[in-house]
C-alpha cells in the first residue's frame, strides 16, 4: 500500500474509532447519572447476565460493533502482513491451550484461590499442583492465552482472571459448549480437505444435490457415514452425548436465546418443569409442546401459523434446507422467522470500491437492497460456518444466499433483526410468495 493510501486508511479508521468511542462514553455517562439504560428490562437483564456493558441499547451496540471492526482493521494495518499469516498458522495452539484450561477448570481455581488468599492472582506453581501439570509449561500456556485477553499475568508466573476468562468460572454449560466445538471439531477437521475433494468430484458428476449425497460431511468421513447426532447416541459415546446436551442448555449464555430440542423426552420434561406462568398458559391452551418433523407436511391445526426455525437451517446443505422450507410453505404460514447466524461479507468491489481504505467509510453503512444488515465482527460467524460445514455439511449463509434459499422454498425475505447479544445471530423475517 502506498504511503498516501496508508495515511488515508489510518485517518479514516481513527475517525471511526474516535466517533464510536465518544458515543459509548456518552452512553456510559448517561447510565452513571441515572439516564436510560436500554430499551427494556429484559434487554438490560440479558446484557448484564452476559457481561455486555453496551448491548442493552441497540444504538450503543452498533457503536460498540463499529468500534470493534475499526479496531480489528487498525490492528491489521499496523501488523506486518507476514506476522498476520504466521499467527494464523499457529492458531491451533490457541485451541489446545484453551482445551487444557477448560479441562482443568483453571479459571475457577484462580477465582477460588484468590478469594481464599485475599489477593488477586495465583502462581502457576500453585495451579500446577492442583492440576498435576508441569508448572513451567502451564505458565507458558497461560502467558500465551494472556496475550489474547484470556487471563492476565500480573507478575512473572502469577496469573489472574480477565473478563474473558471469568466466563469460564463455575460455568459447566459454557465449558461444555466450548468442548463440543473443540473436541468434535478436532475429529472432523482432519478430513475437511478430503470432504472438499469428494464434494468437488460429486459436483462434476452432477450428483451433489441428490438424496443421500455422500459424503454428507467431513465428520461423516471420520465416523464411517454416521451423522453427528447419530454418532452421539452410540453406546461408546455416552459421555459425548451428555456433553452435547449440557452445551445446548448453555447456548443461551453465549447467544442470549434459549434452546429446546424436540425429542419426546424433552417435550415431556418441558411440560413438567415449566414455570408457574408457563403452566398457566399451557392450561389455557396458549402454549403447547409437541414433537415436530419439519421435513413432512405440517399438522392441519398449524395452517396459517407463525413458524420459527431456530438454529436449524445451518445444519443442512441447500437441498435439504429447501425441503424444510417447502414443507412449511404448504402450511401457508402468515410469517416465517428464522433465527440463525448471518455472514456479512466485506465486499469492496460489490460496493463499487477499489482500495483497502474504502472499508473505513462504509463500516456504518450496511444495507443490501434496503434490507438492513447487522454491523458486527465476522470472526465467529465465519468460524461457525466452517463448524457447520465440517460437522454437518451445512453452512452459515450470506444475505444473498438466504434470499435465494428462501425464494426456492417459496418465501421472500422482508427484514433482518440482529440479535445484538449473540455471536452473529439474527432473526430473518420472511413471508410467503
Amino acid at each position: 500500500m502506498a504511503p498516501s493510501d496508508t495515511l488515508e486508511t489510518l485517518s479514516g479508521l481513527l475517525n471511526n474509532v474516535e466517533a464510536s468511542a465518544q458515543a459509548l462514553i456518552e452512553f456510559l455517562q448517561n447510565q452513571k447519572f441515572g439516564g436510560a439504560t436500554g430499551t427494556g428490562d429484559y434487554s438490560s437483564r440479558v446484557a448484564q447476565n452476559l457481561g455486555l456493558p453496551f448491548h442493552s441499547d441497540p444504538r450503543a451496540a452498533v457503536q460498540a460493533s463499529t468500534l470493534r471492526i475499526a479496531s480489528e482493521q487498525l490492528s491489521r494495518l499496523v501488523t506486518p502482513p507476514r506476522h498476520i499469516v504466521f499467527e494464523a498458522a499457529g492458531s491451533f495452539y490457541t485451541t489446545k491451550a484453551l482445551q487444557i484450561v477448560i479441562k482443568h477448570d483453571i479459571a475457577t481455581l484462580i477465582d477460588v484461590a484468590s478469594k481464599e488468599d485475599g489477593k488477586e492472582g495465583i502462581s502457576a506453581t500453585h495451579l500446577a499442583t492442583k492440576c498435576r501439570l508441569e508448572a513451567d509449561l502451564l505458565a507458558r500456556i497461560l502467558r500465551y492465552l494472556s496475550q489474547r485477553g484470556i487471563f492476565q499475568e500480573l507478575e512473572a508466573g502469577v496469573f489472574a482472571n480477565t473478563a474473558a476468562s471469568a466466563t469460564l468460572i463455575d460455568a459447566p454449560e459454557f465449558r461444555a459448549h466450548l468442548d463440543l466445538v473443540i473436541h468434535e471439531g478436532q475429529l472432523a477437521i482432519p478430513y475437511f480437505e478430503q470432504f472438499m475433494e469428494q464434494r468437488f468430484a460429486a459436483v462434476q458428476e452432477g450428483s451433489i444435490a441428490g438424496p443421500g449425497a455422500q459424503p454428507a460431511s467431513a465428520f461423516a468421513i471420520f465416523s464411517g457415514g454416521r451423522p453427528v447426532y447419530e454418532w452421539l447416541h452410540l453406546p461408546d459415546n455416552v459421555e459425548r452425548g451428555k456433553n452435547f446436551n449440557l452445551a445446548m442448555r448453555g447456548m443461551n449464555r453465549t447467544e442470549g436465546i434459549d434452546f429446546l430440542p424436540d425429542l419426546d423426552p424433552v417435550v415431556k420434561l418441558a411440560n413438567e418443569v415449566a414455570s408457574p406462568k408457563l403452566k398457566g398458559w399451557i392450561a389455557e391452551g396458549r402454549v403447547e409442546f409437541r414433537v415436530q418433523d419439519f421435513f413432512t407436511p405440517q399438522p392441519a391445526d398449524l395452517q396459517g401459523a407463525v413458524f420459527i426455525l431456530k438454529n436449524v437451517i445451518h445444519n443442512y446443505p441447500n437441498s435439504k434446507a429447501a425441503e424444510i422450507l417447502k414443507a412449511i410453505r404448504v402450511a401457508e404460514p402468515i410469517k416465517l422467522l428464522i433465527i440463525d447466524r448471518l455472514v456479512v461479507a466485506t465486499l469492496l468491489r460489490a460496493a463499487g470500491l477499489g482500495s483497502e481504505q474504502s472499508k473505513t467509510s462504509n463500516i456504518s453503512e450496511n444495507t443490501v437492497e434496503r434490507v438492513e444488515l447487522p454491523i458486527s465482527s465476522q470472526g465467529i460467524p465465519t468460524m461457525y460456518d466452517l463448524v457447520m460445514g465440517s460437522l454437518h455439511g451445512g453452512k452459515n449463509r450470506t444475505i444473498d444466499e438466504w434470499k435465494e434459499l428462501l425464494e426456492e422454498g417459496g418465501f421472500k425475505l422482508v427484514k433482518v433483526w440482529p440479535l445484538r447479544a449473540s455471536t452473529g445471530q439474527a432473526v430473518l423475517e420472511a413471508t410467503i410468495v
